[in-house]
């Protein structure tokens, strides 16, 4: 497994990008609390909520959003590859 948790810098979009996945993924559940009280659709950000889900229980918590690529790619410590369908 590659270590990601040292990589630093910043996302033009949001500093979310140097924060543990865990960390990332537990904002999840308030974001979409969030959308449903403004009634604003928030279905566009759960393929990402579902890669953030496969990450950290491939074991990548800890680490920074770039360990995403392990498991898009296939390499996560789990072994699991993404589905072609």
């Amino acid at each position: 497994m590659r270590e990601y948790s040292t990589l630093g810098g910043t996302c033009w979009w949001t500093s979310r990008c140097t924060r543990p996945l865990a960390s990332i993924l537990a904002g999840a559940a308030h974001d979409k609390a969030l959308g449903e009280e403004a009634n604003v659709d928030t279905t566009w950000i759960e393929p990402l909520n579902d890669l953030l889900r496969r990450a950290v229980a491939a074991g990548h918590g800890g680490h920074s959003i770039a360990a995403l690529t392990e498991v898009l790619s296939g390499e996560a410590s789990t072994g699991a590859r993404c589905s072609s369908s």
